[in-house]
């Protein structure tokens, strides 16, 4: 689990959707915004993972990708910009991956987006 100060707010979702911009890959999808308050651009950058059903009716197949992928992002958040909302979307096919790949992909797209 993300420490409180690295985890997005539920309440805060529609507003971080309505203006963030998408980086996609084949299994994963990025949502990245700046801050809403400019007050707040000093603070670290705050993380959600989502897994919907489609990828699996199985809650407790849901979460093990949701710990999947906060482990991969745990161990980089001491190179991971601050100042930004995250919210990492796993797509159906995700269910087909390794762990290595997973990690790869993700990893790019944090590249990608330049959080790293």
């Amino acid at each position: 689990m993300f420490p409180r100060e690295r985890r997005v707010l539920k309440s805060l979702f529609p507003e971080i959707l309505k203006n963030s911009r998408s980086y996609h890959s084949p299994n994963l999808t990025i949502r990245l915004t700046g801050r809403l308050k400019s007050d707040d651009q000093q603070k670290p950058t705050q993380f959600s993972v989502i897994v919907s059903g489609q990828v699996s009716k199985k809650a407790v197949t849901r979460n093990l990708w949701k710990r999947r992928v906060r482990n991969i992002t745990m161990r980089h958040l001491d190179r991971m910009r601050g100042g930004h909302y995250c919210l990492i979307f796993l797509k159906p096919s995700v269910m087909k991956l390794s762990f290595k790949i997973l990690e790869e992909e993700l990893m790019s797209l944090f590249y990608k987006t330049k959080l790293i």
